[in-house]
């Protein structure tokens, strides 16, 4: 598995982690952290999507 392949998941795992805490946050506990724990989620998707774009721009075969 290449490093930018598993660098995706990483990013996808931490993000999910992140909207997870989140949910649980919004219902159970402080809104502070629920709202810190989305935007966190957002960046880690947007970071992964640049990452994307990056590898299919300059042709790698491998994302």
């Amino acid at each position: 598995m290449s490093r930018r392949r598993k660098s995706l998941r990483v990013l996808h795992a931490a993000a999910g982690l992140f909207a997870g805490i989140a949910l649980y946050a919004t219902i159970y506990g402080p809104v502070r952290v629920a709202v810190a724990c989305l935007v966190l989620a957002i960046a880690a998707q947007l970071v992964s999507i640049d990452r994307l774009r990056f590898a299919q721009q300059t042709g790698s075969k491998n994302p």
